[in-house]
């Protein structure tokens, strides 16, 4: 009975605990790494507060129409984000806790059933976030998971910490990858140096594509497919794969440019909403997708395999976060 009643006491005084330290400010230091369960939980980054300016100029290398206005943002309120993707292995620990199912119907760039070495988006019905296509464990990022799997998780991980987690909105995401910085990508305009730093279309991915959709970088990361998180050097503010290895959902609706945007972190969710935003280029990628300013639409019930996620956690009960989704 003693069990039983710890149980369901021990997460009230934990939130109580973190709460009460978020009142002296220790808790939410700018790069505090924490972890709020042992079992599943991703590890969480405090980022510092502050602005940047969100979007591309006419002037950067490979940039799309989609990119702009560039207006400056503020994040004024405690964020924390996940230091990486979430895994495959935390993703399962959530799957055997709840019995959700994501199976099936996940969508991968191959060679089409012709006679010509053309690719296409291809859907699988046996391909999931267990069996993606390529060979992956419990340390590689989770992967073909749509929207509403996402906020299946991010609902689990919310009632098993008693905190709001939740997907980055849009601004918050580029203001976590960019980290300061004010280059096309965090580690600078240098594409040669992109494989200390990400997980890209490379010379290492060229050999299993058919077509070579893209322009590869000029480097070799290692790696074909994904790899497992935090494999290759973090960004200034101690995250990791924010650019390269998978795309990431973030909660805003997709707009064509950002000449109605927030300037506050808040999500963008005007509109039909039929399409979401997509971040961070992945491992099948080139130079001109894998930016920091770089944005993709996709159907939010689309799975494919080389999108994941990761997630944010904010204290300000007035923050963007009240009205983001998931």
């Amino acid at each position: 009975m003693f069990r039983r009643s710890l149980r369901y006491i021990l997460p009230a005084v934990l939130a109580f605990i973190f709460n009460l330290a978020h009142a002296d400010g220790e808790a939410n230091k700018p790069g505090t790494v924490f972890q709020d369960c042992t079992e599943a939980c991703p590890k969480m980054v405090w980022l510092p507060t502050g602005s940047f300016s969100m979007g591309s100029s006419a002037t950067e290398s490979g940039r799309f129409g989609n990119e702009g206005p560039v207006h400056t943002v503020t994040i004024a309120y405690p964020l924390a984000v996940g230091q990486t993707d979430v895994t495959r292995g935390e993703f399962a620990q959530f799957v055997q806790e709840t019995g959700y199912s994501a199976e099936g119907d996940c969508y991968a760039w191959e060679k089409a059933n012709t006679f010509f070495s053309t690719e296409v988006w291809n859907v699988a019905a046996d391909r999931s976030w267990r069996k993606p296509g390529y060979a992956q464990d419990d340390s590689h990022p989770v992967v073909c998971v749509n929207l509403a799997d996402v906020k299946a998780y991010t609902g689990w991980l919310s009632a098993k910490t008693k905190k709001p987690y939740r997907l980055l909105t849009e601004a918050e995401w580029e203001y976590a990858a960019r980290a300061g910085t004010t280059s096309i990508r965090y580690w600078g305009d240098d594409a040669v140096m992109t494989c200390q730093f990400a997980n890209v279309a490379d010379h290492s991915w060229q050999p299993t594509s058919v077509a070579n959709k893209e322009a590869a970088f000029n480097c070799a990361d290692n790696f074909a497919h994904s790899s497992p998180a935090a494999s290759f050097q973090p960004n200034q503010f101690g995250l990791y794969d924010m650019l390269g290895n998978v795309w990431q959902w973030t909660s805003d609706c997709y707009t064509d440019n950002y000449a109605a945007s927030p300037a506050d972190g808040k999500p963008t969710m005007s509109g039909p909403c039929t399409g979401r935003t997509l971040r961070g280029g992945s491992w099948d990628f080139g130079p001109r997708f894998v930016r920091a300013a770089r944005r993709l639409r996709t159907p939010p019930a689309f799975r494919k395999n080389q999108v994941g996620f990761r997630v944010a956690l904010a204290v300000s009960s007035s923050a963007a976060v009240s009205s983001a989704a998931p």
